[in-house]
């Protein structure tokens, strides 16, 4: 059995997972990785390439060309891989990702956006990036680890449920990266693993070590990222009714085609957006697609955390 946390939660794990922070071994973890038997829905599509739909003791996640998933009451995970060898690579990927936001959904002990999040240790507070999935979430946060930045989280933004303003809760010192962006970045492929075996799209992990930091921290702004073809990046804050509308599709429960919305209840999906929506940091990013350009991006967003920060002192 292993044991770790990640996002204020503890683990024990019958499944590997070095993405996470390992922690001394308890007796009192508040969730359980564990391989088992689950049984299928009858009426479930098992040719479908990913299907999310309530069960009785829980949320069931299937994959198709890796395995099936339920979470159970935000305690325990089933895990019954679909392949022979399993895909281990990509059963990981799913137990740091999707299973992970159905489990912070199910114990609402968290707002959940799909998102990358940096920060600075000078405590003046996080930047979360929020695209649409290939939209540079990742390349955005690693290129601001390059200019002074930490990480908090990647793929996934948690914002603590019980407070006033919002906080951010660390996830784990790994990300994704495509290969093309790593490159950029000046990183070494060879010491960059695979997703996954035998994986069509070419994103690497990157360990971070000294790039993390493991601590809350209060949320400076939300950056969306859109590409176009243009020459320099250039930023626009969002009016509250407008981050409410081009917040939706980042709602970490309205991806997966939504196929999670009838689970979690559209009620629950226009509050917790509206919540973040109302603090007023949301801006859009609009950004050359040319990764020469990733600097202009950087400098822009580093400037506005500046001009935040300096806001807030006044």
């Amino acid at each position: 059995m292993y044991f770790y946390k990640a996002f204020g939660m503890t683990f024990s794990s019958e499944v590997e997972i070095n993405d996470f922070l390992k922690i001394e071994e308890s007796e009192s973890n508040d969730i359980l990785y564990r391989y088992g038997n689950i049984e299928l829905p009858p009426d479930l599509d098992k040719t479908a390439a990913m299907v999310i739909t309530s069960h009785p003791e829980g949320v069931l996640l299937y994959w198709r060309e890796i395995g099936t998933f339920l979470v159970e009451n935000g305690h325990a995970v089933t895990i019954k891989a679909n392949t022979s060898p399993p895909r281990n690579g990509l059963i990981r990927s799913v137990l740091i990702g999707p299973v992970l936001g159905v489990l912070m959904y199910q114990r609402k002990s968290h707002y959940v956006y799909h998102s990358s999040v940096v920060s600075k240790i000078d405590g003046k507070g996080a930047i979360a990036f929020m695209a649409m999935k290939g939209g540079g979430k990742s390349t955005m946060a690693a290129a601001m680890l390059k200019n002074g930045y930490s990480l908090v989280s990647d793929d996934l933004l948690a914002l603590c449920s019980n407070t006033k303003l919002p906080v951010v809760q660390s996830g784990f010192p790994s990300m994704k990266l495509w290969l093309d962006s790593a490159e950029h970045l000046g990183e070494n492929d060879d010491d960059l693993p695979a997703l996954g075996e035998n994986v069509v799209y070419d994103k690497r992990i990157l360990s971070l070590k000294d790039d993390f930091l493991d601590s809350e921290d209060s949320l400076n702004c939300a950056v969306l990222l859109e590409y176009e073809d243009i020459d320099e990046p250039k930023l626009i804050k969002l009016s509250k009714k407008e981050a409410l509308i081009y917040l939706i599709p980042h709602w970490y429960g309205a991806m997966f085609n939504g196929q999670m919305i009838p689970i979690l209840g559209k009620k629950r999906l226009i509050d917790e957006i509206a919540y973040l929506a109302d603090k007023g940091i949301i801006y859009k990013l609009i950004r050359p697609r040319s990764l020469e350009k990733l600097n202009s991006s950087v400098n822009i967003v580093d400037e506005l955390r500046d001009e935040i920060c300096r806001e807030n002192v006044i």
